[in-house]
């Protein structure tokens, strides 16, 4: 990477709201059984 270009990866990119509200309610769950594959 050439220096003053900012690496994709440093970039915050908000994930889409569908997949966060997907993230959020099933979380209790993935620490419940740990065997959910979104």
């Amino acid at each position: 990477l050439r220096p003053g270009t900012t690496p994709p990866a440093r970039r915050p990119v908000p994930p889409p709201q569908r997949h966060r509200r997907i993230l959020c309610t099933t979380h209790p769950v993935m620490l419940a059984t740990g065997s959910i594959d979104l």
